[in-house]
């Protein structure tokens, strides 16, 4: 409220949610404000005559009350306040990250790409996870829980069911049709896995590509019963053969 025998200045003014004064309205050097509870904008015009935005801070966030260092980056610590952070980069690859927090002391910091990736107090920081807490690719590891993959379900298109490794190990198809297995796309010697085919309302035949090999070159034949379970066992040995056993009607 205005004190008494007191007329408050007021700007140019909106409360019209995300409007921005138009260029005509205002003289060079001129404020003017959107105090509508959504936008709380303030707006300037240039000397070239563009209104520019100046500051909006609907959220009412804190700023940093003193400037970060040399190629950092400001993230919000999840807590109304605005930090500088050092990402993690080829400079800084080992996850000793900094961070220069307002009104308290939990930081969020940021992946070299700039998303938000981690969001740890200092104490959580050293605290160390080794190598025994997560899954390393090149390291032989013990695992104590299951470990399982997807599987992904074939389907036969004009006599031909298409096989993408690159998805899966494990695979499904039940039969639609006479038809023929394909090679598959995106072999790598050392995959191997199984491909559980189930007789459909009418019992079908399969034929295979001459990438998957069999025992001294026999090609075995399904069960040819309706609603049987045939299990193709395979071993990619390089990128053009697989060595293969068909396990029949498993029950």
């Amino acid at each position: 409220m205005a004190a008494t025998n007191y007329t408050p200045i007021q700007l140019y003014r909106t409360t019209t949610a995300a409007a921005a004064p138009i260029a005509g309205n205002l003289t060079a050097g001129e404020i003017a404000i959107n105090v509508n509870d959504a936008d709380m904008a303030l707006y300037a015009k240039n000397n070239s005559g563009v209104v520019k935005r100046l500051i909006n801070n609907p959220a009412g966030l804190k700023y940093p009350t003193v400037d970060g260092t040399a190629n950092q980056s400001i993230v919000t610590n999840g807590s109304g306040s605005l930090i500088f952070a050092t990402p993690i980069s080829a400079a800084n690859p080992t996850g000793t990250i900094t961070g220069t927090a307002v009104n308290g002391t939990a930081t969020t910091f940021m992946r070299s790409d700039a998303v938000p990736a981690l969001a740890l107090t200092i104490a959580q920081l050293n605290t160390a996870v080794s190598d025994a807490d997560v899954a390393i690719s090149t390291a032989a590891q013990t695992f104590t829980g299951g470990q399982r993959g997807a599987v992904t379900a074939l389907t036969s298109s004009a006599a031909s069911i298409a096989i993408n490794l690159a998805t899966n190990n494990n695979f499904s198809h039940t039969t639609s049709e006479n038809t023929t297995l394909a090679a598959p796309s995106n072999p790598v010697a050392g995959q191997s896995g199984v491909i559980t085919i189930t007789q459909g309302a009418t019992a079908r035949s399969l034929a295979y590509n001459t990438f998957w090999k069999f025992t001294v070159g026999v090609v075995p034949l399904l069960t040819a019963t309706v609603g049987a379970v045939d299990t193709f066992a395979y071993f990619v040995e390089s990128a053009t053969r697989a060595t293969c056993q068909l396990i029949k009607d498993v029950k």
